[in-house]
């Protein structure tokens, strides 16, 4: 989350006219409202008890937002092992890490490549964490008049959906599940069997999808079709896909298709060449 920072008083020109007093306070009190953080110091035009509410508010928003943030990775499908996953958490080549910090903040596509236990995972919940922390900005949870109810605690990413984590392989199962025929889903007459199109659909719809582990698994030609259509749907809906690989876009071409390749060369490609940090525990 952000780091608060102090409040500094705003410059303005100074008068002995009284009324120039009152547009101090006025300024000073537009000046805190703006600010994202909490003040370190108190306004002059609020109350020691004011100002101990105020900051008691701020507090409990903040451990109250991560608990959000933490409960929006879960309902992603983020498995427990990369809930405190973060940026800071991240050990391995600075750069990187600050241009991947640079690209959460934009709304490309993204490919992260790298042999495995280099940090892909790491970086690309990292990367969705980021979005649902902004999102818990934007989308502020509310209180009543007294300041001590939570009156909702909205989604993060507004009405356009959700995010989601789902590793290829999983993905991939799920599919051959419906094309035998053995996944329902409830329709308008009761259970009716869950076609092809339901499946890429539902894949289609988060405003945010991790494909964890491309290229893990041997795929058939079907499965490759319905992966390709999954990934062709969402950049064409600019829905965002982050993607992460063992593969270059060469070995995915050969070994797995090229039509998902040629679309995954169209994202920003993040190549990672440390090696397995696990194996150095």
């Amino acid at each position: 989350m952000e780091k608060r920072k102090a409040i500094t008083s705003p410059t303005l020109l100074t008068s002995k006219d009284d009324s120039m007093d009152e547009v101090k306070q006025i300024i000073e009190g537009i000046k805190v409202k703006q600010m994202p953080s909490v003040a370190f110091e108190k306004p002059s035009y609020m109350s020691d008890e004011d100002w101990e509410e105020e900051n008691r508010y701020e507090v409990e928003d903040d451990k109250y937002n991560e608990k959000r943030v933490k409960k929006e990775l879960w309902g992603c499908g983020v498995p427990e092992k990369y809930k405190d996953t973060s940026f800071n958490t991240f050990i391995g080549n600075d750069k990187i890490k600050e241009h991947c910090m640079a690209l959460a903040e934009w709304e490309d596509d993204i490919m992260i490549s790298g042999p495995t236990g280099s940090g892909k995972t790491h970086l690309a919940v990292s990367i969705l964490r980021n979005i649902i922390e902004r999102g818990v900005i934007k989308y502020p949870m509310g209180r009543d008049r007294t300041g001590n109810k939570l009156l909702f605690s909205p989604g993060v990413f507004g009405l356009m959906g959700s995010g989601e984590f789902v590793t290829v392989p999983r993905l991939l199962m799920d599919l051959r599940a419906v094309f035998s025929g053995s996944q329902k889903k409830q329709g308008m007459d009761g259970w009716e069997v869950k076609t092809e199109q339901d499946a890429i659909a539902e894949y289609t719809k988060p405003s945010v999808l991790i494909l964890d582990d491309l290229g893990a698994e041997k795929t058939t030609d079907y499965s490759l079709t319905s992966l390709y259509l999954i990934i062709d749907e969402r950049i064409n809906n600019l829905k965002r896909t982050i993607v992460t690989t063992n593969l270059t876009l060469k070995e995915i071409e050969e070994k797995m298709d090229a039509r998902v390749a040629s679309r995954l060369s169209g994202m920003k490609i993040i190549k990672l060449t440390m090696p397995d940090h696990r194996k150095k525990r």
